[in-house]
C-alpha cells in the first residue's frame, strides 16, 4: 500500500485516501469491525 496507495483514485484523493475514508465512514456508522477491515481493502485487487 506504500507505493500503490500514493496512486491517484481518479478524484482528489489517493487510493488509500479513499480507502481510510471509506473504512472511516463504516466505523463511524457503527458497523462491525469485519466490514470496516473490508472496505478498508476492497480495492487491493486493483493495484
Amino acid at each position: 500500500m506504500d507505493d500503490r496507495g500514493r496512486l491517484n483514485y481518479g478524484e482528489n484523493v489517493t487510493t488509500a485516501e479513499h480507502s481510510l475514508l471509506t473504512a472511516a465512514a463504516a466505523e463511524q456508522q457503527g458497523h462491525h469491525d469485519t466490514l470496516v477491515a473490508a472496505c478498508l481493502m476492497h480495492d487491493v485487487g486493483h493495484w
